[in-house]
């Protein structure tokens, strides 16, 4: 059939209302999704085509061909299919008709013509599924477009991707802080995520009815902001679990605070990635994880991080920023930092200032840092309470690892250039767990740390020939001082 079909170029009408269930029970979703597109995608002059009750229809082709005169799709009993992507925005007069089951969409705002007066955008007016991701929004023409689609009543709606093109701005008839404006979210919004935004400052009276109205958001995303200093006020959101902001070149400071609420309800993720402008971080919520990434301006303000675990990628200036600032205690209200992971630090490990305010750090993990020659005194005071110490792509340890007196287990990965491991470690009592893995040069250790019951060595064949002779010896010489010790007191007796 599908090769006939692909010769009716004249068809306008084409009811499949079910006919393709006993061609699709017995395929793959991969050949069934190449058996509708050779049906469909050359029928130029379409304009409207049924669909309805295929339940084992997944998903639509890509991209509709040359359906350019679409003007109806009606999905109605698809109960399988979940998403449309592609086929809304690429025809630009498409309006789908009882597509209920579908549960995510993605849409991109499409204009024929510069001089049209109107985008594609209106076709969003009867969608609402649980997940929605809108594309292109510079080509949005008018207001009047955002609010035709009623986002705010779309009651679906729980993930809300809203995206315009990186490098087209300055661009696009409509400003992208009055756009936001009309896509006011639904109040059952779960996750909000804006990619490539070019305004300065992003500030919709929506935000501020946060507290209020997104009673139910939990996870926001802020992405490519090129030119925005001023962020939306995220301390009002009373729920919000997980924030991510990233790629924001003019912002210098991020104030997360709320007058009215000292902290957030619930525990927090968040990351803050490559903000190359940005030297301040006020009152940030307590959180579970808080994650900092490529800012080599950011110093810490007055208080201490309030996170449980702190992961630091690249920047200097954050583990050096307490230098000088005295003893900090953290008020019994703010989680304790009991886990660190600082990875691609380029300062000498004895100015890591930030670890002498870390009293209640549990796990420390260094990866990909030069100069770990030695820890300074102070810091090996402040460590008192570590117990779980790893490395991972280090090419030196602290030859002073034997005075962390607290240290339960180490770790040492793809450490390809480390040669051997400090003396001292064999006087440390506390120590009970070592596991090297992928550590090539190392050829030998201290000798009291052969007889450890948990040594994990794996891929360290150099390491692994000198353990397996050291402990052959240790244990000839054991039965030796055994077997004398036993006939000695024999001959007592």
């Amino acid at each position: 059939m599908k090769d006939v079909m692909g010769k009716l170029t004249k068809l306008r009408y084409l009811n499949l209302s079910m006919f393709l269930n006993p061609i699709f029970y017995y395929h793959s979703e991969d050949e069934n999704h190449e058996y509708i597109q050779s049906c469909i995608s050359s029928l130029g002059s379409l304009e409207h085509l049924d669909l309805s009750h295929n339940t084992f229809l997944s998903y639509l082709p890509g991209s509709p061909g040359k359906l350019s005169n679409l003007h109806t799709l009606d999905l109605s009993g698809c109960i399988r299919l979940k998403k449309i992507y592609g086929w809304m925005g690429e025809i630009e007069s498409l309006k789908l008709s009882k597509c209920g089951g579908v549960e995510s969409c993605v849409f991109a705002v499409h204009s024929n013509d510069s001089s049209s007066s109107s985008s594609s955008l209106v076709q969003l007016e009867h969608v609402n599924c649980q997940e929605l991701e809108i594309r292109c929004l510079e080509k949005v023409k008018s207001m009047d477009e955002a609010r035709m689609i009623m986002m705010a009543k779309k009651w679906k709606v729980e993930r809300l991707k809203l995206c315009w093109t990186m490098g087209s701005q300055g661009q696009g008839s409509v400003d992208g802080n009055v756009l936001l404006e009309g896509l006011q979210p639904p109040e059952s919004l779960k996750c909000l995520e804006l990619h490539g935004y070019n305004g300065k400052t992003c500030f919709s009276s929506w935000w501020r009815k946060s507290a209020c109205h997104l009673l139910h958001l939990v996870e926001v995303t802020m992405e490519d902001f090129p030119r925005c200093s001023i962020i939306p006020p995220l301390g009002l959101l009373p729920n919000l679990q997980k924030l991510i902001l990233r790629r924001m070149a003019s912002l210098r400071r991020i104030d997360l605070s709320d007058s009215n609420r000292k902290t957030f309800s619930r525990p927090t993720e968040f990351t803050i990635d490559d903000m190359e402008k940005l030297e301040e971080l006020i009152m940030l919520p307590a959180a579970d994880e808080l994650v900092i990434r490529k800012c080599p301006k950011l110093c810490f303000g007055p208080l201490l991080p309030r996170a449980r675990k702190l992961l630091i990628f690249g920047c200097n200036q954050v583990m050096a920023s307490w230098h000088n600032k005295g003893t900090v205690h953290p008020t019994t209200s703010e989680p304790v930092v009991t886990q660190l992971v600082v990875e691609s630090c380029h300062l000498p490990l004895s100015e890591w200032s930030l670890l002498h305010h870390l009293p209640g750090l549990h796990i420390l993990t260094i990866k990909n840092c030069p100069h770990l020659t030695t820890f300074s005194q102070e810091i090996v005071r402040a460590l008192s309470s570590l117990q779980t110490l790893c490395f991972s792509h280090c090419d030196e340890v602290p030859h002073d690892l034997g005075e962390l007196s607290s240290l339960r287990e180490l770790q040492l990965s793809d450490c390809a250039q480390l040669r051997q491991l400090p003396e001292s470690l064999g006087d440390l009592k506390s120590l009970k767990k070592l596991a090297i893995e992928r550590c090539p040069a190392i050829s030998y250790m201290p000798e009291k740390l052969i007889i450890l019951k948990d040594l994990h060595i794996l891929d360290c064949p150099i390491l692994e020939q000198w353990c397996e002779f050291e402990r052959s010896i240790h244990d000839y010489y054991f039965e030796i001082k055994k077997r004398f010790l036993s006939q000695r007191d024999l001959n007592e007796w």
